[in-house]
């Protein structure tokens, strides 16, 4: 099972929980848990793929984050993966922390998948192509800000 299968796994398993899975200096929600996060935190949403945004932390600020959950009053579960597996787990991902709180009604999966700006161009295969789009995009943010 792939990073991305095993995430949609938890998430069906935990409903109402965010949940969140480390993997290599970040930690990963997807679908209705990072909405949720984003809309708690102000994270970024990225497409992971069509139809289901995720967000990010840095797995070293977890300290500041587990304060952050608790005053949020959510319920979280925090997963540690290793695509080979752990000596004392015969899967490849464990529970590390968890926080019982609220649950996470949020039935969103994405948002605006059409207008996000990650999947309107990641078949990008030249890197002429790539090139103006990022320049059209530094063109566009100048012109906002």
């Amino acid at each position: 099972m792939n990073y991305l299968e095993l995430m949609k796994k938890l998430n069906e398993e935990n409903k109402g929980y965010i949940v969140l899975m480390k993997s290599g200096v970040f930690l990963t929600a997807i679908g209705k848990n990072a909405i949720k996060l984003s809309e708690i935190f102000g994270l970024k949403l990225l497409c992971i793929t069509e139809g289901i945004c995720k967000c990010s932390i840095p797995a070293n600020s977890l300290d500041k984050y587990i304060v952050k959950f608790q005053k949020s009053r959510y319920s979280f579960l925090i997963y540690d993966y290793n695509k080979n597996g752990f000596k004392d787990n015969n899967e490849n991902y464990k529970l590390i922390s968890r926080i019982d709180g609220l649950l996470n009604e949020e039935n969103r999966e994405h948002l605006n998948c059409e207008e996000c700006w990650y999947n309107k161009n990641k078949r990008v295969k030249t890197l002429e192509k790539a090139m103006q789009i990022l320049e059209e995009y530094v063109k566009d943010k100048n012109k906002n800000e």
